[in-house]
């Protein structure tokens, strides 16, 4: 899957924050308008 144009610095960002070890949050909550990624962004977490 291919990531989403323009957004690779804020998607590096966000891993490095889901990634960090003193993160102990147990929710992460993605929000915009449809057809912005929302789905797009986890789904390439998840793999």
């Amino acid at each position: 899957m291919k990531e989403p144009a323009g957004v690779t610095a804020d998607m590096k960002k966000l891993e490095e924050w889901v990634d960090r070890p003193d993160n102990d949050q147990g929710v992460l909550s993605i929000v915009g308008f449809g057809g912005v990624g929302q789905t797009t962004g986890p789904v390439r977490f998840s793999l």
